[in-house]
């Protein structure tokens, strides 16, 4: 859902914090007063001053990625954390779009602060994984990509927008996505390397993956770990080659 000028109205007096997130400028440019006092805000003018750049390369990720996918007719809802001058607010959101009168699309939050839902742990294990080096993915055994961590969104992404069986989509060789998808759901997991698909080009990784049970629906699902290696495979097949090679040679 887009929403524009006219719209806002209709959330003035939410009791839920609503505000408009404009995500080139880092600024908030309205909010209603339950969005001043969830954001501990000392008055509506002191949060339209405050800078909100992106503090983190996962969050500077994860933005302009939700707006991609609400302009492509995507619901979205996310928990986030946000870090103010009085401490972290920890809430989660619906992120509808919103058009400014230029034609700019900003971020538009309706969110409720998670006051007494908070687990630590929790928090902390998905901090970990937003925030981790290595790519994050989710799948259904079919294929379909549930989620994904910022890493994945900045390696795969550009690659991986078209319909279909996703997780095959990786692979630079799709028979060796099946075997390995078959390997999941027979054994339960794989380790190893394999040639992915990015838009570098065709690159090594290490691959781990995982058959859990998704925690929304309890349905089995494949959980992918990721790392590029390629540089150090390409080493590795180098000396390889020169090794034989230098066999070659002295026989």
């Amino acid at each position: 859902m887009i929403l524009v000028d006219t719209d806002l109205s209709l959330y003035a007096d939410s009791a839920n914090a609503c505000w408009v997130q404009d995500v080139e400028r880092a600024r908030v440019t309205w909010a209603n007063p339950a969005a001043v006092k969830m954001l501990r805000a000392a008055s509506i003018a002191e949060l339209y001053e405050r800078d909100v750049t992106a503090l983190s390369q996962a969050a500077r990720t994860r933005l302009p990625n939700y707006l991609r996918r609400i302009e492509n007719g995507e619901e979205i809802t996310t928990q986030w954390t946000t870090y103010t001058p009085m401490g972290a607010v920890t809430f989660v959101a619906k992120v509808h779009g919103y058009r400014t009168a230029d034609g700019r699309l900003c971020a538009f939050f309706d969110a409720r602060e998670m006051v007494d839902f908070v687990c630590a742990e929790s928090l902390r294990m998905l901090a970990a994984a937003r925030h981790s080096m290595a790519c994050f993915s989710l799948y259904s055994l079919d294929g379909h990509l549930l989620e994904r961590n910022a890493t994945f969104v900045r390696e795969f992404d550009a690659v991986l927008r078209i319909p279909g069986d996703r997780f095959l989509a990786l692979f630079a060789d799709p028979e060796e996505g099946e075997r390995i998808r078959n390997g999941v759901i027979t054994v339960g997991e794989f380790r190893g390397r394999s040639r992915l698909i990015t838009p570098k080009g065709i690159r090594w990784h290490i691959l781990l993956a995982l058959s859990i049970l998704d925690p929304v629906d309890a349905e089995r699902a494949i959980h992918v770990e990721s790392f590029d290696i390629n540089e150090q495979v390409e080493t590795e097949l180098r000396a390889k080659d020169s090794e034989a090679l230098l066999q070659q040679i002295a026989d």
